[in-house]
């Protein structure tokens, strides 16, 4: 039950504060607008690490 309340509580504060920092400033941080413009090397290289991870674990087991 407490990992439960862990996956649900640390996400929404982080988005939460996340979300207050954009209202804060009005805008978009620097360093977020220019992921946003490159979101498709983001994704891209974030599925592959995702997926490298995966076999490096299955290959440890």
């Amino acid at each position: 039950m407490l990992n439960f309340i862990y996956a649900l509580v640390i996400p929404v504060l982080i988005l939460g504060l996340l979300y207050l920092f954009i209202i804060e400033n009005n805008a978009l941080p620097d360093w977020m607008e220019r992921v946003s413009r490159n979101s498709g090397f983001v994704w891209t290289y974030g599925i592959i690490a995702i997926a490298l991870v995966g076999i490096l674990r299955y290959l440890i087991r």
